[in-house]
């Protein structure tokens, strides 16, 4: 299993074990060893990727989890419903609505590709940053579709619960509660709306106008409304509310949870997460590993389904295989195995010292479960300081109500408006994202 390394801790004569692929084109073929001026220029346009690096030696002594299935499933998905949708925006471009045509024609790509995951079950969700596509709302998309298709399925029993207990139908038979073709379809549709707004996408401004900001809280509504009449009721609904929060506190009408369609709740979490993990779209987009402790334990975790919120959490796991990590003593460890129970605890293998050189063999330490070694915890992914995950729980997010700041950007980025006060760094964060991508 090959090393996930940043690309600037590739050095000349490390061979890639997979392509690193831009828009289509090969930029780097792998399976040859790398040359120094091929690794400035990857650094100068690729600063923030992951690339697979071949590495046979610990191959000889320790099994990784095979993740590969999982990432071709993800991807197949994933670019599929993108490609739909950049098709649609072009439409959207020419005219204002959908017709029944377009829509028959996304249908039948979104049954299809439902058709894919469930003969195409996986064990891990995962957003696959392809650097393929140039719409980024379509690439959204695509990930938002993929996620809740994903969490969807491995919550299939809570949602027949929630559903039986929402209907006002005296009876629902399970066949029907358990139906997922609703929830695939609004996460398909659920931002079509914004493709109006994808100027702000391709050259993100310091600050949207006031009839941005009222169009970013108005794009449930719209998309709703651009759909022909066959859409489905249930997920037109589920359309109109992807963005209310579990603590009622979201738009366009700040429905509690527990009022909110279950369709609603997957769709919120998956298309936050997506949104403030998009690394090559906007730059306060925060790693997987910490947007999934925000939304669980830190200040946005009342926004979302605290059933459901856990659950996708071990469904994504914040650490890929064969990522490289420094442990708190300063050594670098390698993940070789999920943790379903405790998703911020990987287990690994200590491979390295802490000057980063190699160990020998028969010094390695594991593998080791991070859940059940209280001495042995995680200092930095790439550049960023883990001492998060072991900090003690934060106080739930203090949103603001519409009425009290406005909202940037598109999928969402964010400039706080505060009061006169100054807040912290972290505050200040947190209401970026939580305003747009979290609220």
């Amino acid at each position: 299993m090959p090393l996930l390394l940043p690309v600037k801790e590739l050095i000349a004569g490390m061979t890639l074990a997979e392509p690193l692929v831009f828009k289509g084109r090969v930029m780097v073929a792998a399976g040859r060893p790398l040359a120094e001026d091929e690794l400035d220029g990857l650094r100068r346009r690729f600063p923030r990727s992951l690339v697979r690096v071949a590495d046979a030696y610990l191959d000889d002594i320790v099994t990784f989890q095979d993740d590969r299935r999982d990432r071709e499933v993800a991807l197949q998905a994933q670019g599929q419903i993108a490609s739909c949708m950049t098709e649609v925006g072009r439409t959207m471009v020419r005219r204002s609505a959908l017709s029944t045509r377009d829509f028959k024609t996304m249908e039948s790509a979104a049954l299809e590709m439902m058709r894919y995951l469930a003969d195409h079950p996986v064990t891990a969700a995962m957003v696959m940053r392809t650097m393929d596509s140039e719409n980024h709302i379509a690439d959204h998309t695509g990930s938002v579709f993929y996620l809740s298709l994903v969490l969807g399925s491995a919550v299939k029993g809570y949602v027949v619960q929630e559903r039986i207990r929402q209907t006002s139908l005296k009876q629902m038979r399970p066949s029907v509660a358990m139906d997922l073709v609703p929830l695939g379809l609004a996460s398909m549709f659920a931002d079509v709306a914004m493709f109006s707004l994808a100027d702000v996408y391709d050259d993100p401004p310091e600050r949207l106008s006031d009839r941005q900001q009222q169009f970013i809280r108005e794009h449930p509504n719209r998309a709703a409304d651009l759909l022909p009449e066959l859409f489905p009721a249930i997920a037109r609904a589920v359309i109109r509310s992807h963005h209310e929060n579990h603590a009622g506190r979201g738009y366009p009408k700040g429905t509690e949870g527990d009022r909110q369609h279950v369709f609603s709740r997957i769709i919120r979490i998956c298309d936050a997460f997506a949104a403030v993990t998009a690394v090559d779209v906007f730059k306060e987009a925060i790693s997987p590993c910490r947007a999934l402790w925000e939304m669980t334990r830190g200040p946005a975790r009342d926004c979302f389904d605290p059933v459901l919120m856990p659950l996708f959490a071990r469904l994504i796991q914040p650490f890929p295989i064969g990522a490289r990590v420094e442990l708190v003593d300063g050594r670098g460890a390698v993940v070789v195995r999920y943790n379903r129970n405790e998703p911020f605890r990987p287990v690994v293998v200590v491979a390295f010292d802490e000057h980063g050189a190699r160990l020998p063999a028969e010094r390695m330490a594991g593998p080791l479960d991070l859940s059940a070694e209280d001495q042995v915890r995680l200092a930095r992914f790439g550049e960023e300081d883990l001492g998060y995950l072991y900090a003690p729980e934060d106080e739930p997010s203090n949103e603001p109500s519409p009425g009290q700041s406005a909202a940037v950007s598109i999928q969402h980025r964010q400039v706080a408006v505060t009061d006169s006060k100054v807040m912290l760094d972290q505050e200040r964060r947190f209401e970026r994202l939580i305003w747009c991508s979290f609220p």
